[in-house]
């Protein structure tokens, strides 16, 4: 009897508890997931038909389906756009967020554009395999307050029209494959814009390119890949809301049917606002076991790394990859020249004073009152060089071989005008000299004659203490080049 009293007073409590819980958690109902789909609609515009939501329980299902809206193919006309369905579901908080979590999903998406001075289009298919999406929405930004997403395998496969005047039109192929890919972001409000923070990880990347040749030729093939890619990418200022109208015009545009090109005057008022579009941006990518393989080239690099700066308003814009490692198949380089190939390379490369955004902003204001966005050249040279130079950095590099070290670091300050150097300042370290001596002497009579020219040189040099040979290179007032203090134009007139 009490056993029935206690069973009985436990199930009364999971129902008072349940009913407690209910009634301070958010759920899902059908005039909420109404409401939710106005919403979704409304932001998504002509293309809102394709979002449709169901209650379920205490979340929401969202279904994309652009097939609802987007133009069919007609004959011989393919869709400018496809995509497969895909679902989330919707959860929301107290705290006025959304948890936002998508099954694992297949993709298949197809993206159709005219074809700049060819006859043709472009294809764009992509097939996503395994996607996994996950993440916080949070209306007052209208963004992701963070999100992890992952896929089994991403593959791209584009073709695109060669133009070739009096022939058949011929085409090239990129393919590109991820495999085993994941990645999460955060993102937080920042002064000028959202500031977003984001690590990615790729178990392999092959990535092939297929250029036509001679007519009627086999295409030049180049295959790239990798494994084992680690990333970080950090973007401070993103003018997200600016960006809003934007999108929501190639919404419409997309949902209609209707050509970007037609509508580039319309698009190019709407994104004139944005500029700049952001503050900054930064990325690293770190990889494992490159191949390269082309027709007459094949090599690997153990290791690697690729570094991107982006500095807009500050006309600033740097590259940088390292690699570690490095071999050639045999046969690609002539014996002699083996001793010289690079184990290790790292190029650092720079670009300042050259204000790209005054130059799309140009060719936008062109657009955005009815031109094609071609604009004379001495214009466009004028805002994308304000000051009359660029300056060309090569920050600290070096290449490292079987028995020498050459490191450099430059800077080279270009008037456009006369395409003369305004300034120039170089540091060149050499260890090994001999090593690369040797290998030059076993080459052919050209090779050779650089060799003599790199004896000459020796004689230049500044030696270290530890036997490393250096070269400062600079102008002097007139312009002339100088290695260590001496100036080459007195060198020249000591020569016959």
């Amino acid at each position: 009897m009490y056993g029935k009293y206690l069973l009985g007073g436990a199930g009364l409590a999971a129902v008072i508890g349940w009913g407690v819980w209910w009634a301070s958690h958010p759920h899902a109902s059908g005039p909420g997931a109404q409401a939710l789909q106005d919403q979704i609609r409304a932001a998504l515009g002509p293309a809102g038909p394709a979002a449709v939501v169901t209650p379920v329980f205490d979340h929401y299902v969202l279904t994309l389906d652009p097939a609802r809206v987007l133009p069919e193919a007609t004959g011989d006309e393919p869709a400018p756009f496809t995509m497969s369905p895909y679902e989330l579901d919707l959860r929301p908080r107290a705290s006025g967020l959304w948890e936002v979590a998508g099954a694992p999903q297949d993709l298949q998406v197809q993206i159709v554009m005219p074809t700049a001075d060819a006859e043709g289009v472009t294809v764009t298919d992509y097939t996503l395999q395994g996607v996994v999406l996950t993440g916080t929405y949070d209306p007052t930004i209208a963004f992701m307050r963070d999100w992890q997403t992952s896929m089994d395998r991403l593959q791209m496969r584009q073709t695109q029209p060669i133009p070739t005047p009096g022939e058949t039109p011929q085409e090239m192929t990129l393919e590109v494959v991820f495999n085993g890919y994941r990645a999460a972001t955060e993102v937080q409000e920042g002064a000028t814009g959202l500031n977003l923070t984001g690590q990615s990880h790729v178990a392999q990347i092959t990535e092939t390119v297929a250029i036509p040749s001679l007519p009627g030729g086999a295409p030049t093939e180049l295959t790239l890949s990798l494994e084992e890619g680690s990333g970080q990418t950090e973007i401070a200022g993103l003018r997200w809301r600016d960006t809003l109208p934007v999108l929501a015009k190639m919404q419409t545009v997309w949902a209609e049917g209707k050509n970007l090109q037609d509508e580039q005057q319309a698009l190019a008022q709407l994104m004139l606002p944005t500029l700049p579009l952001l503050d900054q941006a930064a990325a690293r990518f770190d990889f494992e076991k490159l191949n390269v393989k082309t027709t007459d080239f094949a090599g690997q690099a153990a290791l690697g790394s690729l570094e991107i700066d982006i500095a807009p308003e500050a006309r600033k814009l740097r590259e940088a990859l390292a690699l570690d490692g490095i071999t050639v198949a045999e046969g690609v380089v002539p014996a002699w020249a083996s001793a010289l190939v690079p184990q290790q390379a790292r190029v650092d490369l720079g670009l300042e004073g050259v204000d790209l955004l005054a130059m799309m902003k140009l060719a936008l204001e062109d657009m955005a009152a009815g031109g094609t966005g071609t604009v004379p050249d001495a214009q466009m040279a004028a805002a994308m060089l304000p000051g009359g130079a660029m300056t060309l950095r090569l920050n600290p590099s070096q290449m490292v071989g079987a028995g020498y070290t050459l490191k450099a670091e430059t800077m080279a300050q270009i008037d456009m005008e006369s395409s003369a150097p305004k300034a120039l300042e170089a540091t060149i370290d050499l260890a090994g000299t001999d090593a690369i001596l040797n290998a030059l002497q076993q080459g052919p009579s050209d090779v050779q004659q650089a060799a003599m020219g790199l004896m000459a040189m020796r004689g230049l040099a500044q030696a270290q203490d530890d036997g490393t040979l250096r070269w400062q290179i600079a102008l002097d007032d007139e312009g002339v080049p100088m290695v260590n203090g001496m100036s080459m134009g007195a060198l020249g007139g000591m020569m016959p």
